[in-house]
Order: structure tokens, then sequence, then C-alpha cells
């Protein structure tokens, strides 16, 4: 996620646009093909933009897509929703966090996996994103922010004979 991406996010949660809006437009851009072309296209006309912008997204929403759009910032839209989500959740105190695992975890394993990861983090609320990956071996990472707790099989391998080549 480039940091104008993030930029962008922070301006649109700070504009204070009710979130139904804003999905509406997620799901408006992501769903036509040629909106995205005319919109990132340098040969249509900043006017001819703004007129499709009126005429396709949420009212409250033409000023920000204009400004995408007079700044050919457009081709950012996709990671610019991903960036609100996550500024919406830091500001409700809710951590985003994945979980790599071979087996997904039962209903405890992961209650308790939540209530570590809030405590070491200081989050409010932490929800979890599972992704299985069976080149781990076995055991578990977790991924938050610029944080690692790996505690599976191949890591272990991999600490291993990182400790035995260095003899």
């Amino acid at each position: 996620m480039t940091q104008t991406a993030i930029n962008y996010a922070i301006v649109l949660f700070e504009l204070k646009i009710p979130k139904k809006e804003i999905v509406k437009a997620q799901k408006i851009y992501a769903g036509s093909e040629p909106l995205r072309k005319a919109l990132t296209n340098p040969v249509i006309s900043r006017r001819e933009k703004h007129r499709v912008i009126e005429r396709i997204f949420p009212e409250c929403l033409h000023s920000f897509f204009k400004v995408l759009s007079d700044y050919n910032s457009v081709g950012l839209v996709d990671e610019i929703f991903l960036a609100f989500e996550d500024v919406t959740r830091k500001a409700e105190g809710i951590g985003l966090t994945t979980l790599y695992c071979v087996t997904e975890p039962d209903q405890k394993q992961e209650k308790k996996i939540r209530e570590f990861l809030e405590w070491r983090y200081q989050e409010k609320e932490m929800e979890i994103r599972i992704v299985k990956k069976q080149e781990l071996i076995g055991g578990f990472v977790i991924r938050y922010q610029d944080y690692e707790i790996d505690w599976s099989l191949k890591g272990r391998r991999d600490q291993l004979k990182e400790r035995l080549t260095r003899r």
C-alpha cells in the first residue's frame, strides 16, 4: 500500500462520509471495467471525467473522485478503499492481524489467540484473518503490522538450520 493511498484514505475518513456511501462507490468502481478505463484514460478530458463522476457516484463523493481524477490518482482507488478500512478500524480501536496456518484453529484456540493479541498490542478488539499455508508444515505464523510471531515447524526448522550453519 502506497503512502499516497494512505493519505487519500485519511482524507476520506476525515470527510466523515457515511460508510454505506463509500461501500456503494467501491462497488460501482469495482463492478465496471469501462468506468475504470475511462477515469484513468489520459485522452479523456477533465470535464468529461467530472461529468461521468457526477452521474455515477454518490453526491457526497463527487469532490473526492474529481480530485483523484485531476491528480491522475484514480488508479489508486482500490488501494485507497483498503487503506480506508485500515484507518477506520484503527480509529475504532480494532486491530487486524493475519494468522497463517496449516489447519484452522477451533473457536476456543481462536479466542485465546485473539485475547493474547489484544493484550500484547493494546487493542480494544482484534480481527483475525485466517490464511491457510501448507508450506508451514505445522503450527502458525501471526502477522500484525510490522510484527511477526512464528511458531511454525518450517520457521523452527529454518532457525535450527541457521544456528547450525553459524558454528
